[in-house]
């Protein structure tokens, strides 16, 4: 009999919309304390930029103002293709 064996590679780039809102921050800490094997990024538009907690020292922040996407480039061009959005 024929063994099929598929292999899942996980997603290389995480997003985090809104990283520093409430709820935003709670999907970091979330991430940051169960080890996330993912590049996690999250995006703010509070000036300056939020301070990540030490659980959160993986994360990279970016601005974007979301009324009308500026800054969402920014993040593709340093980093490449985002695999999931939050």
């Amino acid at each position: 009999a024929e063994q099929i064996v598929m292999v899942m590679t996980e997603p290389k780039l995480l997003l985090v919309v809104g990283g520093s809102g409430y709820l935003g921050l709670h999907i970091l800490q979330s991430l940051a304390l169960e080890g996330s094997r993912f590049c996690t990024v999250f995006t703010y538009f509070s000036d300056p930029p939020p301070l990540p907690s030490p659980d959160m020292c993986t994360a990279q922040a970016f601005k974007v103002d979301l009324r009308c996407g500026q800054g969402f480039s920014s993040i593709s061009e340093q980093l490449g293709l985002v695999s999931i959005s939050i």
